[in-house]
C-alpha cells in the first residue's frame, strides 16, 4: 500500500498495525536475504566473480568476538575516557588483533560482506 491517498483514509489503529506488518516483512526479508548470501558466498570462486550482469564480490571481515570478561583474561581492556557519560571500561579491540596476530587463541568472527556491481558494457 504505497499510495498516500489509501494511507491517509486508515484509521490510526490501522496505521499502527500497518507499520507492525511492515516491520515484520523487513525482518523477514533481511534473514531470507542473510540466508541467501552465505549461500552465494559459499557457491563463488575466488573472492568473486561475473554472474549475468553482476560482478559479485565477497569481502570477507573478522571481528574479535569475545566479552568483557573474557577480554580481562588477557588483559584486553581499557578505560574509556569520561566524556558525556562516566569512564567505563571496555574492550580493547586493537590490542586483542594484535594479540591474535602473535598467536594467542582469541574467538574471533567472521562475516561475509557481498558487493553487486552492474558490469558495464564496453562501447
Amino acid at each position: 500500500m504505497s499510495d498516500p491517498q489509501a494511507v491517509e483514509q486508515l484509521t490510526k489503529e490501522q496505521k499502527v498495525l500497518r507499520v507492525i506488518e511492515i516491520d515484520r516483512l523487513i525482518e523477514d526479508l533481511q534473514a531470507e536475504r542473510q540466508v541467501v548470501e552465505e549461500m552465494v558466498a559459499g557457491e563463488l570462486s575466488g573472492d568473486g566473480e561475473v554472474i549475468g550482469d553482476y560482478a559479485v564480490e565477497v569481502k570477507k571481515f573478522t571481528y574479535i568476538d569475545v566479552t568483557l570478561e573474557q577480554a580481562r583474561q588477557w588483559g584486553g581492556t581499557k578505560i574509556k575516557p569520561e566524556k558525556i557519560v562516566p569512564a567505563e571500561e571496555v574492550i580493547d579491540t586493537p590490542k586483542l588483533q594484535k594479540m591474535r596476530k602473535s598467536g594467542v587463541d582469541i574467538p574471533v568472527r567472521i562475516v561475509n560482506k557481498i558487493k553487486y556491481s552492474v558490469v558495464e558494457e564496453e562501447k
